[in-house]
């Protein structure tokens, strides 16, 4: 999805923290971009910027440093925003092949791409928008406990403590009865949803950006004169000596 230039500058980027213990890694910058840049409303650097760094501004060497890293950063947003706009903004995880590295950096991914929905949690409400059928809701309602529940699974507990034993047993037929592996199953059951949770955010995002594109093709520009049907017509000739 990026390219080495692109890996390397967010790489150094992370470097200008003033409080490491508190910064993205470069996983977690992956996802929050990713999920910046499929959020179907503009926010400013100056909001999400120091999200990365733990709520303070990456601290530049000089003008030049900034100038460099903020063009840099700017570019690298621009062409997401680009993809997700296009349908070629993919989650690029291959989850039939994750190692014990992968499995890390996906859930770091994660971590990162949930502190985006975060920045505009109302977006991502389905009850915010009543033209949704309840099957649009449902689906977004499930996308969005897929990622939360690795992020946080006690967040989603009350949900998953209500799976049927059949599914898991279906899913899993070598399962034992031990606590920590049900636990172990609806991490994996969660992941093996991701990517169809992702993908129905983003045409929940491409659904809203659309309707917006409609209400402003229905509003007349500002300072435009449209020609109005009933005009009241005034003879102002009259009463004049």
């Amino acid at each position: 999805m990026l390219t080495p230039e692109d890996i390397a500058i967010l790489k150094e980027f992370l470097t200008l923290t003033q409080v490491p213990e508190e910064t993205f890694s470069y996983e977690e910058l992956q996802g929050y971009l990713f999920g910046i840049a499929m959020t179907p409303d503009i926010i400013l650097p100056s909001e999400w910027v120091p999200v990365i760094f733990g709520g303070t501004m990456p601290q530049y060497r000089d003008t030049r440093q900034a100038e460099k890293m903020y063009g840099h950063l700017m570019k690298i947003y621009n062409t997401l925003v680009s993809r997700h706009n296009s349908g070629k903004l993919v989650f690029s995880f291959d989850l039939e092949n994750l190692d014990e590295t992968d499995l890390e950096n996906l859930y770091q991914w994660i971590s990162g791409f949930e502190e985006a929905l975060a920045l505009r949690e109302e977006l991502w409400d389905p009850e915010e928008f009543k033209w949704l059928s309840e099957t649009n809701k449902q689906d977004i309602y499930h996308s969005l406990m897929t990622v939360q529940g690795l992020v946080d699974p006690a967040e989603v507990a009350d949900f998953t403590d209500t799976i049927p034993e059949e599914l898991f047993r279906e899913i899993f037929p070598e399962q034992t009865d031990e606590p920590y592996e049900r636990e172990l199953q609806i991490q994996f059951f969660f992941i093996a949803s991701l990517p169809l949770a992702i993908k129905t955010l983003q045409d929940h995002s491409q659904n809203l950006a659309d309707k917006k594109r409609q209400l402003k093709t229905k509003t007349a520009p500002l300072g435009k004169k449209r020609k109005k049907d009933n005009i009241i017509e005034v003879d102002f000739t009259r009463g004049k000596k």
